[in-house]
């Protein structure tokens, strides 16, 4: 069975706990097996090793990786090969492009291609899932520090080789932590 990413969530509080739940940090590691995080009532996701999961499923090879039509999942994931753990915290940040529906299944292949060629380090697309409660989707590229601003814009560069010319927004994981969204959310615009 190949090696499967997912992001998995871990807070230092329980379910009943929201408060802790909000303040998850989001821990990316390769797995053999499928971890997804639940969506808990007050919009946060959080899971905690060794608990059950009733979404869990053995049946990964039956997954749609299709993020246009994809109704297992949240989030699908991509990773460079290279990459054996990433935690998104204060220092992690990620460039965002959104696509409609139509769009969003070519967008999604591009870029697995430039993580498998290591152009960039992780990413993930919401999937239809989400079109519940918005429009379209959105592709995350993470980077690992956001004060590193020469790689900030590697990473908007190796985008815009790829196709991806428009202007992209740049924001901080601190700043969703901290629900930053509006105006202000944007670290970076390029």
């Amino acid at each position: 069975m190949p090696t499967q990413y997912f992001f998995e969530c871990l807070a230092s509080g329980t379910r009943a706990d929201p408060a802790a739940a909000q303040s998850a940090s989001y821990v990316w590691r390769a797995t053999q097996r499928r971890v997804p995080c639940p969506i808990l009532p007050s919009g946060t996701r959080h899971w905690q090793p060794g608990q059950p999961n009733s979404q869990q499923t053995d049946k990964t090879s039956m997954r749609d990786e299709r993020p246009s039509t994809n109704e297992q999942d949240v989030w699908l994931n991509t990773a460079a090969p290279s990459l054996t753990s990433f935690a998104s915290d204060e220092h992690t940040g990620k460039w965002c492009i959104f696509r409609a529906e139509h769009e969003i299944d070519e967008s999604w292949t591009t870029i697995k291609a430039l993580a498998a060629q290591e152009k960039i380090l992780i990413a993930k697309v919401s999937t239809a899932i989400g079109r519940r409660y918005h429009d379209g989707h959105v592709i995350c590229i993470y980077t690992r520090n956001w004060n590193d601003r020469a790689d900030l814009m590697t990473v908007r560069d190796v985008l815009r080789a790829a196709g991806f010319t428009e202007e992209l927004g740049y924001k901080r994981d601190i700043d969703t932590m901290r629900r930053v969204y509006g105006p202000d959310e944007w670290y970076v615009r390029a």
